[in-house]
């Protein structure tokens, strides 16, 4: 359909092109055979014929100037038009959801979509959203799913994240942090050990930014067949990149956040 569109649009375009060019070649060649007509006329014709040519060739050229004006305020009306388009398109990006609740709406199916951090200025992010877990609306912030991933890095590839967005991956603790700042997240992990699954989930999760190091400010009330992640006081100096790294880490195979406040 927006194929079909954008070839009506080609073809107009080029029509308002066309007509102009072609009223111009039509005009130029009455001119030129007016004028030949007159000098093709006796002496005495001439005298009274001359004034008519004249007066049609004044006609013809007004008409070819306010023609010119026409273009020119043509040319001048597709530049508007096309900032109008630029707007339009630049206001749409700003549109997108800002989390997978409102990005998945209707959908069943987990997979990659498109979301805004509006915190961090992200007009486009590309997130991976889970919808058949706990009746759907999850972004996936950390996922394990073997060992080819080296989880023993610096705090720069903590900070930004790593790894791939439909397998082994890390969201990056600033994004974390801008996700669970803006609005109320739960957050939910899953478990796979020994062919076992299990799960936890949390009413809340709050994380600090860089200034405070990241480190893990709230979690909510638990509930789960597995033991609590989160079976300690919270310490400001224990980042939450720092539990990612325990030797735990190999038995998560995901960690999901949800908006509270989002609706589908």
């Amino acid at each position: 359909m927006h194929q079909f569109k954008s070839c009506a649009q080609t073809v107009n375009a080029s029509q308002s092109i066309m007509f102009p060019n072609f009223l111009k070649i039509l005009l130029y060649l009455i001119l030129i055979f007016r004028i030949r007509y007159c000098l093709s006329e006796n002496n005495e014709q001439n005298a009274t014929d001359a004034c008519t040519c004249d007066v049609e060739i004044d006609v013809v050229r007004e008409f070819m100037d306010d023609l010119d004006v026409v273009q020119k305020s043509g040319t001048k009306l597709e530049s508007k038009m096309s900032n109008i388009e630029k707007l339009l398109i630049a206001n749409r990006v700003l549109k997108l959801p800002t989390n997978c609740m409102e990005a998945t709406g209707n959908s069943t199916k987990n997979g990659v979509y498109h979301i805004q951090l509006q915190k961090l200025h992200i007009d486009d992010l590309k997130v991976f959203c889970v919808e058949d877990v706990d009746f759907g609306g999850w972004l996936v912030i950390h996922r394990s799913q073997s060992d080819s991933v080296n989880y023993f890095r610096n705090r720069t590839d903590y900070k930004e994240g790593f790894g791939d967005l439909t397998g082994n991956y890390w969201i990056g603790l600033e994004k974390i942090y801008a996700l669970t700042s803006d609005c109320e997240q739960e957050l939910y992990i899953q478990i796979s050990r020994n062919g076992t699954e299990y799960y936890e989930k949390y009413t809340k999760f709050v994380i600090a930014g860089e200034s405070e190091d990241y480190a893990l400010k709230e979690v909510g009330n638990y509930s789960g067949n597995a033991e609590d992640f989160f079976d300690r006081q919270i310490d400001e100096s224990l980042t939450f990149a720092q539990m990612m790294i325990r030797p735990t880490r190999n038995c998560l195979k995901q960690l999901l956040l949800r908006n509270l406040n989002a609706s589908a």
